[in-house]
């Protein structure tokens, strides 16, 4: 592992334990930011043994505070990890749910989160072979950014 995402990942881990430790003063939104931040060092790394109580954390988190914006982002990061770490049918199944969850929950003006959303989606249906359903989901990212 590189030494920057080493390094990272113990300022992440370290700003969540400031967090709590602050109780009911602690920021949820910065500590839900964070978790979305130590989940691209675990993906960058490789290090994917703790993803998974990092992703329930992060989704009781962001359920909790309503934040769909923070959600979609969420859930982009899932898709793409069932897309391109765990590569068998089922976690491809809910990477399309998930892409077209995030699609939905994040705010209209938010094209980046729209339009990956929706390219991995596409990528998904191809693995699957569901060829036509993944160009529908990469017409649908085209005409996202081009609004």
């Amino acid at each position: 592992m590189p030494p920057s995402y080493r390094a990272g990942q113990q300022f992440y881990d370290a700003a969540v334990d400031a967090l709590d430790r602050q109780g009911q003063a602690g920021d949820l939104t910065l500590k839900l930011d964070t978790y979305l931040e130590r989940w691209v060092t675990g993906i960058e790394t490789g290090q994917i043994e703790d993803l998974k109580a990092l992703a329930q954390k992060a989704e009781a988190l962001a359920e909790s505070m309503g934040d769909r914006a923070r959600l979609a982002q969420w859930r982009v990061r899932q898709a793409q990890a069932r897309w391109n770490i765990w590569a068998d049918p089922e976690p491809l199944e809910r990477a399309v749910e998930l892409a077209l969850e995030a699609f939905g929950l994040a705010d209209a003006h938010d094209v980046r989160t729209q339009s990956y959303a929706l390219f991995l989606a596409g990528a998904s249906c191809t693995d699957l072979g569901r060829l036509r359903e993944a160009i529908s989901h990469q017409t649908q990212a085209r005409h996202t950014t081009r609004r």
